[in-house]
């Protein structure tokens, strides 16, 4: 039951950092450069907390601070020939500890993975971008009670 409960706790993380993770369809190739970026965050308060971000009660236990991180690096996510790109390559640059910027770039890079695999597809929809998949996997969908 606890690791039921766990994994639920983990795939409710994941699919709210989905539903808060978009970019904007207005598509930017003239990011601002280095310096510019980190003079925008210099005086703003340093987002981070200690730990590993892989575990959910990390997260769960700062979800202030680290939706507000989030939304600071969201603001640089951007679209650009199908896939996600970000113009920042540290936290430092946004006033933010590295071990979110690693987790939330990590994830960005993965959903890229995915889209480079031809198995996924993007949509964007307002503000937000959804990776979905192309092949509906047999039986998905289908309740045990379609087989009798």
């Amino acid at each position: 039951m606890k690791g039921w409960l766990c994994d639920l706790t983990w795939i409710s993380f994941v699919a709210f950092t989905m539903l808060l993770g978009g970019c904007s369809e207005n598509i930017q190739e003239d990011f601002l450069n280095e310096n510019n970026i980190t003079e925008m965050y210099i005086d703003s308060v340093f987002l981070g907390f200690e730990g590993d971000l892989i575990y959910p009660e990390v997260i769960w236990g700062n979800v202030d601070t680290y939706l507000r991180a989030f939304e600071r690096m969201k603001a640089h996510l951007k679209l650009k020939d199908g896939a996600l790109v970000w113009n920042i390559k540290n936290g430092d640059e946004l006033n933010i500890s590295e071990n979110i910027f690693e987790y939330v770039t990590g994830w960005w890079s993965r959903q890229n993975e995915k889209l480079n695999s031809g198995d996924y597809k993007l949509e964007i929809q307002g503000n937000d971008y959804y990776i979905m998949p192309i092949k509906v996997e047999e039986g998905f969908g289908q309740s045990r009670l379609d087989n009798i």
